[in-house]
């Protein structure tokens, strides 16, 4: 597979999708399927038969893991970027903060998984046009990617960019 050979990539995640329903496999490793070729189908820019796959996705999901599995968390938020991509911030944030609840659970208020569902809910709420929860949802989500041992400068610049954005429009 070559770097960024996306329909290659999709072909080959739905040969394994193929392979793995014939073969039986759980809802855990079909939702892990539907869930990476979803991924590579927003990638191709086919957002809307992204999120029907990464809905599918959900659904084997639910029906194979307890419903605070941290894999759940990372379907929903793959959905919730989805729908905000496709204009829906409500039914994002509603998709987020379900996530951020089973992260919180699973990891604790600080882990980096945390941060990354609270940089997704804060761009919602700013759709919304609730920027001072945005704002609050972003800070909370520096606080983790500032705090000692966490390494992922991709993700600090990301959240920093995205307040900054946002302090930019509160200044209007």
């Amino acid at each position: 597979l070559r770097a960024g050979d996306y329909p290659g990539a999709l072909a080959g995640q739905r040969r394994a999708l193929e392979l793995a329903r014939r073969a039986g496999m759980g809802g855990d490793r079909i939702g892990l399927l539907l869930h990476n070729i979803s991924g590579v189908q927003r990638r191709l820019g086919d957002l809307q038969g992204a999120l029907t796959t990464a809905e599918e996705a959900l659904a084997a999901k639910r029906t194979a893991l307890p419903s605070a599995h941290p894999d759940i968390a990372l379907t929903l938020d793959a959905i919730g970027i989805l729908r905000r991509r496709l204009s829906d911030p409500a039914g994002a944030v509603r998709l987020h903060e379900e996530a951020l609840g089973i992260h919180e659970r699973a990891f604790g208020p600080m882990h980096v998984r945390v941060g990354g569902t609270l940089n997704a809910l804060a761009q919602a709420y700013v759709l919304q046009g609730r920027l001072a929860l945005g704002r609050s949802t972003y800070e909370r989500a520096l606080a983790i990617w500032r705090s000692p041992g966490v390494r992922d400068l991709d993700a600090l610049a990301l959240a920093e960019m995205n307040l900054g954005d946002l302090l930019y429009q509160l200044e209007d």
